[in-house]
């Protein structure tokens, strides 16, 4: 794992001194879409600054603002209405970016300037500013990348999730010195206990204690019926090799439950006798909930990335399925071995040894990950201190 730039001094203290008048800071982010990863971006950052600073005050802009109300207790505003984004923006101590995956070019042309366009107009407004734990890229266009680096530099701090990301910012032009290298909010996010994930397996059809492998995939360009096919078959014959029930998970509903559906008719559709027990999560779960649900898994295999840092945060194996540089990035990181592509799924044998092997070793490589967590739960909270540090500060 990587050393951070920048690390807090000795002695620094877990909860931030309550302070007399609530700090206001307004989060950005892919917030409000049904997105699991971002939604679980969100809750984190809401437990960790109400654990360091119980009275801040926090404004989320979203897609779904009573939603976000309904389901955090906080202010939120609609992320498209910039009357309310200003009046929020006149009355913060603080505009926060991220997390996620926010400034890259791969989803669309507006990402980027959406999202540097919020952060130059709470400059304007004479709000501090911040990048945190940001997962910067892929960035092809040159104009994204002046632009990206011309903002970040103005910005009064700037926290990423990976070195990756710090490589590619310090390539746009900002100064290493000022990229702090910290981690996902996830990975200090808190899950339900152990009594609640269990009574969801039940309520889902699975049985607690029971062996289990849990999937999750998305859509991407490079799916077809013979990486889908190929899969399927590994996996169903693999759970019967070892006795285990297997759960799959969308994370960004619709999207990933066409897919989804697709790998369980596969899955199910074996010879007599040789269909494993799968199950489909069959309802929406709460950040905190699907943490917990995870943290009951033997293996995971993970292409979402916040099922992997999910994963990680509760110590479970996982293999990487690999669609994009920000989920080869956290494995490295979290030291999850990978499958380098979806067509990498065509090779059967390859894909069944290293399932089995990592099966194999499970118990030491929830050890292994046990051992890190403290690591990484530290510097996902020195994200928030960061931020809480500047909110303080004179405008």
């Amino acid at each position: 794992m990587q050393t951070p730039v920048t690390q807090p001094p000795p002695g620094t203290p877990t909860q931030t001194e309550p302070l007399p008048d609530p700090r206001r800071i307004v989060l950005s982010g892919y917030y409000g879409f049904n997105n699991l990863g971002d939604e679980a971006i969100l809750s984190a950052l809401v437990q960790q600054f109400r654990e360091k600073q119980p009275n801040v005050a926090l404004t989320a802009l979203s897609g779904d603002p009573a939603g976000t109300r309904a389901r955090l207790g906080i202010d939120a505003v609609h992320r498209m209405d910039l009357l309310a984004i200003g009046r929020a923006l006149r009355g913060a101590d603080l505009f926060v970016s991220g997390g996620g995956s926010l400034l890259q070019d791969v989803t669309g042309p507006g990402s980027v300037p959406y999202y540097l366009g919020l952060a130059w107009l709470a400059r304007t407004l004479g709000t501090h500013t911040m990048f945190l734990g940001q997962g910067v890229g892929p960035l092809h266009n040159p104009h994204s990348r002046f632009l990206v680096g011309r903002v970040a530099r103005r910005m009064d701090a700037v926290t990423v999730r990976d070195q990756a990301s710090r490589e590619l910012l310090v390539r746009c032009g900002v100064p290493a010195e000022r990229v702090q290298l910290t981690a996902d909010p996830v990975l200090a996010m808190a899950p339900v206990g152990t009594d609640t994930s269990d009574a969801i397996l039940r309520r889902i059809g699975l049985e607690p204690g029971k062996p289990t492998l849990a999937i999750s995939v998305r859509p991407w360009a490079s799916w077809y019926e013979r990486q889908l096919k190929a899969f399927s078959a590994v996996l169903a014959q693999r759970a019967a090799e070892w006795g285990a029930q297997i759960l799959l998970l969308p994370f960004h509903r619709p999207d990933d439950e066409l897919l989804i559906e697709e790998l369980h008719h596969c899955l199910v559709t074996r010879p007599d006798g040789h269909a494993p027990t799968v199950v489909t999560l069959p309802e929406a779960l709460q950040p905190e909930e699907m943490m917990g649900l995870l943290s009951r898994v033997d293996l995971l295999v993970g292409m979402r990335l916040h099922a992997l840092i999910m994963g990680a945060a509760c110590a479970v194996p996982a293999v990487a399925l690999v669609y994009d540089p920000k989920v080869s990035a956290f494995a490295a990181m979290a030291g999850y071995p990978t499958i380098a592509s979806v067509t990498d799924l065509e090779d059967s044998d390859a894909v069944g040894s290293l399932l089995a092997r990592v099966w194999g070793d499970r118990q030491s490589l929830r050890a292994v990950l046990h051992e890190r967590q403290a690591g990484w739960r530290e510097l996902a909270l020195r994200n928030v201190d960061v931020a809480l540090e500047l909110a303080g500060r004179p405008a």
